[in-house]
């Protein structure tokens, strides 16, 4: 017997082309990875967003700061 998977079934043979095969459909199968690609994606996407819209906020954030800071040295 040639090797034990988590959730899967055991290959009792010892002909690699088989084992090769089943190794290739359980990989083609697993969706698993797919997820985290997509959970990443989304990840970027909103850090992007997070960005871009604390340097806008920044700069106003600046400009209001610069105008409070004249008025008090006045």
């Amino acid at each position: 017997m040639i090797g034990s998977f988590d959730h899967c079934r055991k290959i009792e043979t010892t002909d690699p082309r088989i084992i090769m095969k089943f190794l290739f459909y359980k990989f083609a199968n697993n969706e698993s990875g797919a997820t985290a690609i997509e959970y990443g994606i989304i990840a970027g996407v909103l850090s992007l967003a997070i960005v871009s819209a604390a340097s806008s906020l920044g700069g106003g954030m600046d400009a209001r700061f610069q105008q409070v800071s004249d008025f008090i040295a006045q």
